[in-house]
């Protein structure tokens, strides 16, 4: 159990202190306690909590976030990354007038229905067995929760195989409202699609009508400031953000083309909830925003510097001690393997990692006080110096000698 944090820090109920590498698996991006986020929230809170109607900061906001999202024109304010998928399918289904979603094995996109099927990167396992790479059949979604009814309306596809896609498109793709992915794999994997594929997949999407969303809960502001859309160089019909707005406080985006977002304009599909636009989070999202975008360059280089050292750092530490590590990095974000000429650019590959041998290193890192996730993907905020990466690659030594016995 926590009781604060500051920068890159966290301390527990005993006063033991951890360096932070979940980072509240994602939305603590410039540091715990950011005086500069929380006077922002404060301020507001001292003005009022809920007006229960638009405030002039909501339109400040997104000004500030479409400016760095040119496939947009509108964006809307949610209050969770799930509230914000679901909003984001309804807006396909209402703007095509159909219903089925396309899905990708292995991506999540929360915990809602439709959708919550077919996620192994939620809780690693092996992905589904789609067949032969390059050949289609329909796959059966998955429900992630036991004893759950499939949906009738998703079809699940496979992640970096155009050919895939383009015979399920051809089979399916009259009825297809959207396609919905992470762009980069970050559920488990953290890497890029092929070029050819990303590429591909949105103009066979577009062939039959079908709208592209991405869902950059985490990749969003976090890897460019124009997030995975401007990294790989593609633009999406809508795109979904969350995890690097607010610095921790609880706020969404669903933002799109003029015309994906047409009906949310008009009234049609009304972007419904109590708590979206909070005053006091839209404040800190603003906030975190305008740091980010006024440090610039620096701001995306100091996140690539300290990523890329943390693999390197893991990597050493593999080849000093004999073991088959491995990392993918892009920008703060950090995912460890454990085994022997893994393909790390694919879903299957980064499923076949030791994953048990991970949550063991883990678990022993924690103990010596670096915070991370059992599935070894470290988050990287701006607050992490050098110094704590090499340290946390320090701690990363002991523990994979204390498991392993090397």
């Amino acid at each position: 159990m926590f009781t604060r944090g500051e920068g890159a820090y966290i301390w527990d109920v005993d006063g033991n202190k951890y360096i932070d590498a979940v980072c509240a698996h994602g939305p603590v991006f410039l540091g715990h306690a950011n005086p500069v986020v929380n006077a922002a929230a404060i301020a507001s809170l001292h003005q009022a909590s809920q007006f229960g109607g638009s405030i002039q900061a909501e339109t400040e906001l997104a000004e500030l976030a479409l400016s760095r999202l040119p496939f947009a024109q509108k964006l809307t304010l949610m209050t969770t990354g799930t509230e914000a998928v679901q909003l984001a399918l309804r807006i396909a289904q209402t703007a095509t007038g159909r219903d089925c979603i396309v899905k990708f094995d292995g991506h999540y996109h929360g915990w809602i229905d439709p959708v919550y099927v077919n996620i192994p990167g939620y809780d690693p396992q092996p992905p589904a067995d789609l067949g032969i790479p390059g050949q289609y059949s329909p796959v059966d979604p998955d429900p992630a929760v036991n004893g759950a009814t499939p949906p009738g309306n998703v079809v699940i596809a496979r992640w970096n195989d155009l050919e895939h896609f383009r015979k399920l498109m051809a089979d399916v793709g009259s009825t297809v409202a959207g396609i919905i992915m992470e762009p980069l794999l970050t559920g488990f994997g953290t890497f890029k699609p092929q070029q050819e594929f990303i590429e591909g997949m949105i103009d066979i999407a577009h062939e039959h009508g079908a709208l592209v969303i991405f869902d950059e809960i985490v990749s969003g502001f976090r890897v460019a400031p124009g997030g995975a859309a401007e990294l790989l160089g593609v633009s999406p019909d809508i795109a979904i953000y969350a995890k690097a707005v607010a610095n921790g406080f609880p706020i969404a985006m669903v933002a799109g083309s003029e015309a994906a977002m047409a009906c949310v304009t008009d009234g049609t599909v009304p972007a419904a909830g109590t708590y979206s636009g909070t005053p006091h989070c839209v404040e800190a999202a603003k906030a975190t925003l305008g740091a980010i975008f006024e440090e610039g360059d620096a701001f995306y280089d100091h996140l690539e510097m300290i990523g890329a050292r943390l693999k390197e750092g893991f990597e050493r530490v593999g080849e000093e001690l004999g073991l088959p590590i491995s990392a993918n990095q892009l920008g703060p974000l950090v995912q460890l393997f454990c085994g022997e000429g893994l393909d790390t650019e694919s879903l299957s590959g980064v499923y076949a990692s030791d994953r048990k041998m991970i949550t063991a290193i883990m678990e022993e890192m924690i103990a010596r006080g670096v915070y991370t996730t059992r599935k070894g993907l470290f988050f990287l905020n701006r607050a992490h110096t050098a110094q704590d990466i090499d340290d946390i690659a320090r701690v990363f030594r002991e523990a994979a000698r204390a498991v392993s016995g090397r």
